[in-house]
């Protein structure tokens, strides 16, 4: 989809920023792809460290995934965001 297609041209322009990754991991979760969007979503958290925004969004795919939730991993997102 295009979306998606946009979204990997901004991480092959711009690999050490956490927009496309975020992106990324955004249209994972909104297709139901837990696994997928929790490893976009640690790669923006990667990016930007203390960047709120993308810690609490990687928070919510680790609590969100259906194939194997980590509550704890969410909390410390959270609890250094």
């Amino acid at each position: 989809d295009e979306a998606r297609r946009w979204a990997k041209r901004l991480v092959a322009r711009h690999p050490g920023a956490p927009y496309g990754y975020s992106l990324l991991a955004d249209l994972a979760a909104t297709g139901k792809r837990w696994r997928e969007a929790a490893e976009y979503g640690r790669a923006a958290v990667e990016r930007a460290p203390r960047d709120a925004t993308f810690r609490t969004r990687q928070a919510q795919y680790l609590l969100t995934r259906t194939d194997h939730p980590d509550p704890e991993g969410a909390l410390t997102l959270l609890a250094e965001a």
